[in-house]
């Protein structure tokens, strides 16, 4: 299987390209394969998403026989897709930043200031990530009203969006700390 062009590095081969010891080069290529596999599952979450809201229209406005489940299941998805692929666009440092004020400073100030940003937002991701698994509990007994399904299984979304990002933050930080 071919590794999506996102985690190839300018030089063709994947982004695990720091090297200071063999558990920081599993932990790379632990993710590595990890942010491959969440591509692939981001991919069918967005192919069944699409699939069931055209089912709902057809359903709804040809066969005046709307589906129940089919906005919920939709919402459902849209909330992990956004948490995942937002982990996969952190690795890719595809997400929007600053750049704009950031580019304004000196080298040195620069480089402080994006680490700054970076560290604010693991603090900050940490704290979702906790609140996530609060939310996930709670929610548990509650169930969704038209699939009847525990919400906890949408709410799970947070806290695993929250540690697939930091876990990814962690390989840009460490990319970044090692000047790769």
């Amino acid at each position: 299987m071919a590794v999506p062009a996102m985690f190839h590095g300018r030089d063709g081969q994947t982004t695990c390209k720091v090297s200071e010891g063999p558990i920081i080069d599993t932990f790379f290529k632990i993710m590595d394969v990890i942010n491959r596999i969440v591509t692939w599952v981001v991919a069918l979450i967005l192919g069944v998403m699409s699939v069931v809201v055209a089912s709902q229209v057809v359903y709804r406005y040809v066969l005046e026989a709307p589906l129940p489940w089919s906005e919920e299941l939709a919402r459902y998805f849209m909330v992990w897709l956004v948490l995942l692929g937002a982990g996969l666009g952190l690795r890719a440092k595809a997400l929007i930043g600053m750049e704009a004020l950031i580019n304004v400073f000196p080298a040195p100030l620069k480089r402080f200031a994006v680490e700054t940003v970076l560290l604010f937002s693991l603090l900050f991701l940490a704290i979702v990530f906790a609140y996530g698994i609060k939310l996930t509990i709670m929610n548990h007994a509650q169930f969704s009203p038209a699939m009847e399904i525990p919400m906890s299984l949408p709410y799970a979304a947070i806290p695993v969006g929250a540690l697939f990002m930091i876990a990814n933050a962690i390989l840009v930080a460490m990319e970044r700390w090692r000047g790769n």
